[in-house]
């Protein structure tokens, strides 16, 4: 029963996209014995999936967060809704790099925008990523302004011969004399 419930949860979790069920079936299994380590990583990155997903359209960041840690290592990962771990991170990306980017934040919109678009490129994002680059552009290299510094002219004045001294320091009782 053990392997058969090991086998069918690992199944729903990676080719039917039944994530729920599928971590049913391994926590049922677990009953009968402790899971091997697959089994468990599978149902673990089942369960990122599904919380990365539970704040898709509310909390960016968040789907970001739990999308950035399952992509990698499980990038065609899918829920019925038959979209993959990678999509679900670039999507959030962008939302998360254009709510970063409306708050001001260019150049952590920028890191995120850049992900996004290293996964796949999308025309229609590109106008948002070329200017959000061209922001953070802006910040990190701010234009040179001159500074105005008003004209100095120095006028001559005349000294009449022979007056000019030498100032002269007198030592006080303050400062050793060498």
């Amino acid at each position: 029963l053990y392997v058969a419930l090991r086998n069918r949860g690992v199944q729903k979790i990676l080719v039917e996209g039944s994530l729920e069920p599928g971590i049913y079936d391994l926590t049922l299994a677990e009953r009968f014995a402790p899971l091997d380590s697959s089994a468990e990583g599978f149902r673990t990155w089942a369960r990122f999936y599904l919380t990365g997903a539970s704040y898709w359209g509310v909390d960016w960041s968040q789907v970001v967060y739990y999308f950035e840690q399952v992509y990698p290592a499980l990038p065609n990962l899918k829920d019925g809704t038959g979209m993959t771990a990678t999509e679900r991170f670039r999507i959030g990306a962008i939302e998360y790099a254009v709510q970063l980017a409306n708050a001001g934040d260019f150049c952590a919109a920028q890191e995120y925008m850049d992900q996004a678009m290293s996964l796949t490129s999308d025309p229609e994002v590109q106008p948002t990523q070329q200017w959000i680059a061209d922001e953070c552009y802006d910040i990190e290299h701010p234009p040179k302004r001159e500074t105005e510094t008003p004209e100095v002219t120095q006028t001559p004045t005349p000294t009449p011969e022979g007056t000019a001294t030498e100032p002269t320091v007198e030592p006080t009782t303050d400062t050793p004399v060498p």
